[in-house]
C-alpha cells in the first residue's frame, strides 16, 4: 500500500468515526429532547408549572421551550423569548455587583451600613457591615416585618427616602453577625449603596458591568410603568377554579432584592459567563461560591432516595404569580433554568429540576403523581371529586408524601385553606404514622378555626415523636400545645 493511499484510508476512517460520533450524539440529544418535552408538557397539562424551561449540558443548550400562556387573555404562548420576573433570583446579580465594586476598589465588605448611608438611623447601623448584609446575617427583618405590608401599605408609591426611613424603624431580630435570617431589606439597601458608589441607577450599574459584557439583551429592572416587550403576565390559582391575575406589586420596594426580569437564555448566558470568570476576580468568585457560605447562591448537596445525593449550585425566587429556579449540577455540568408565571413553589420546582436532569440522562417518566391529579382537579374546581376518583383507581397514580405536603402548602399560600385541609386529611389517610402529616394537618385545622381538632392532631404527632425518641420535635409540639391551651 503506497503512502498516499494509506493517508487516504486513515483520513476516510477518521471521517467515518467522527460522523458516527456526531450521529450518535445527535440521536441522543433528540431522544433527550423528546423525554424532556414530555415531562414539561405533563407539568403544564396538570397546571403544576407553566413558563419557559432551559436544559443545557456544558455550553450546549439541549432544550429551550415554553408551555402554557404568557398572556391568557390574548392566548400568547410562553417561550424562550418571554421575559419573566426573577423575584429573589435577582440576588445573585446584586451580590455580583457588590463584589464587582469591591474588585474595583469602591467598597470593602468590612464597611458599615452607616458609612455609606449616614442618614440611616436604624438599630446598630454603625455596626452592621456590607458582608453581613450580603450574607443575610445583619439581623434585619424581612419585608413582611414592615407594618402594613400585608394590608397593602407598600403597594402605593413611596420615595426611596421614606422607604428607607420605614426600614430604619424596624427592630433587629438578632445581633449583627449572630445568625442567618433571610431579608429582602438587606439587598434593597445594598442596591441603594451601589447606586451611590457608581453614580448610576441599579439597572445601569448592572448593564455596564454584567448585562452588556455577557450579551444579555433581554434582562432589566421591572417597573409597573415601563413598556417591556414580551413581558409575561403572572397568574395565581383562583378559588373558583382556573387562574386569576396576580395582585399589583410595587416593584420599586423590592429593588436589588427581587426586581429583575429576564429570559431563560439570558439567564444561561449569565450563569455560564459568571462561572467562567468573565465578571469577577478569582478572589470574589471563591467568596461567592464558597460551599455552605455562598453569597447570592446556595452551594449544597441535594439528598435523594437510596442515599444518593447531587452536588448543586442553585437559587430560586417567587413573587405573586411568578417563580424562578436556576440549578447547576456540578458533577454532570448540567444546568436547568425554570422561569414560570403561575407561581409554582420552591419544593415543586426542585423536584421538576431533578426530573429534567434525569430525562436528559434518558430516564422515563414515572406514573402520574397523585399531587398532579389533584392540582388539575383543584384548577377545574373539582378537588373533592378528584380525591374520590383517586380512591376508585389508586393503582393508577404514584403517591408520595412530600408531593402531597407541597401541594397542601401551595394551596394554603394561595389563600384557600379549606381546600388545603382536604389535601391534609387525605395525606393523613395515606400516611397515618407520619409525624409531619399530623403536624401539617394540625396547622391547617387551626388556620380554618378548628382549634380542638388541631390540638388532637398535635397530640397524635407528639405520641409518634415520643415513640421515635425525637427530642426536638417533642419539645416543639409540647410548646405548640401549651400555646393553644393558654
Amino acid at each position: 500500500m503506497n503512502s498516499q493511499y494509506r493517508k487516504f484510508v486513515v483520513l476516510a476512517s477518521l471521517v467515518l468515526a467522527n460522523t458516527a460520533i456526531i450521529t450518535s450524539t445527535t440521536q441522543a440529544n433528540a431522544t433527550a429532547h423528546e423525554k424532556i418535552d414530555q415531562l414539561v408538557e405533563r407539568y403544564s397539562e396538570y397546571n403544576v408549572f407553566q413558563g419557559a424551561v432551559l436544559v443545557a449540558q456544558g455550553d450546549s443548550i439541549i432544550y429551550s421551550a415554553g408551555s402554557g400562556h404568557a398572556n391568557r387573555e390574548w392566548g400568547m404562548p410562553n417561550g424562550p423569548a418571554v421575559k419573566y420576573r426573577l423575584a429573589s433570583l435577582t440576588k445573585g446579580f446584586s451580590a455580583a455587583l457588590i463584589l464587582k465594586l469591591v474588585d474595583e476598589g469602591k467598597l470593602s465588605l468590612s464597611d458599615t451600613l452607616q458609612h455609606h448611608m449616614p442618614e440611616f438611623q436604624g438599630e446598630k447601623a454603625d455596626i452592621i457591615t456590607i458582608d453581613q448584609l450580603i450574607r443575610h446575617t445583619s439581623g434585619m427583618q424581612h419585608t413582611t416585618g414592615l407594618p402594613g405590608w400585608f394590608t397593602g401599605a407598600f403597594r402605593r408609591e413611596i420615595s426611596d427616602e421614606d422607604y428607607i426611613a420605614e426600614i430604619a424603624k424596624l427592630p433587629l431580630l438578632s445581633e449583627p453577625g449572630e445568625r442567618y435570617s433571610y431579608s429582602n431589606l438587606d439587598y434593597f439597601l445594598l442596591g441603594k449603596i451601589a447606586e451611590r458608589l457608581t453614580g448610576q441607577s441599579f439597572e445601569d450599574a448592572l448593564r455596564e458591568r454584567i448585562f452588556t459584557p455577557l450579551g444579555m439583551k433581554s434582562t432589566g429592572v421591572d417597573t409597573n410603568s415601563a413598556l417591556v416587550k414580551n413581558r409575561a403576565d403572572g397568574y395565581v390559582w383562583a378559588a373558583g377554579g382556573g387562574f386569576r391575575n396576580q395582585g399589583y406589586n410595587n416593584m420599586k420596594v423590592f429593588g436589588a432584592g427581587a426586581a429583575l426580569y429576564s429570559t431563560t437564555e439570558d439567564m444561561f448566558r449569565w450563569y455560564r459567563g459568571l462561572r467562567t470568570g468573565k465578571i469577577l476576580s478569582p478572589e470574589s468568585m471563591a467568596l461567592m461560591f464558597e460551599k455552605g457560605n455562598a453569597v447570592g447562591w446556595r452551594v449544597e448537596e441535594w439528598q435523594l432516595p437510596e442515599d444518593k445525593s447531587l452536588h448543586t449550585t442553585n437559587y430560586d425566587g417567587q413573587i405573586d404569580g411568578f417563580s424562578s429556579f436556576l440549578t447547576h449540577f456540578t458533577e454532570s455540568d448540567v444546568t436547568v433554568i425554570l422561569l414560570g408565571n403561575i407561581g409554582t413553589g420552591s419544593a415543586i420546582k426542585a423536584q421538576m429540576t431533578v426530573e429534567l436532569k434525569q430525562a436528559l440522562e434518558g430516564e422515563d417518566m414515572d406514573k402520574l403523581p397523585l399531587s398532579f391529579h389533584l392540582t388539575k382537579a383543584l384548577t377545574d374546581d373539582r378537588l373533592e371529586d378528584g380525591i374520590e376518583a383517586y380512591f376508585a383507581t389508586p393503582a393508577a397514580l404514584s403517591v408520595e408524601e412530600d408531593r402531597l405536603e407541597n401541594l397542601g402548602n401551595e394551596i394554603g399560600w394561595a389563600q384557600m385553606p379549606r381546600h388545603s385541609l382536604s389535601v391534609r386529611l387525605l395525606a393523613m389517610k395515606l400516611f397515618p404514622q407520619s409525624i409531619r402529616a399530623n403536624v401539617r394537618l394540625a396547622e391547617t385545622q387551626i388556620r380554618v378555626g378548628y382549634s380542638e381538632a388541631g390540638v388532637t392532631a398535635y397530640r397524635a404527632a407528639l405520641a409518634l415523636a415520643e415513640e421515635a425518641n425525637d427530642a426536638d420535635t417533642i419539645a416543639y409540639l409540647l410548646a405548640k400545645i401549651a400555646e393553644l391551651r393558654d
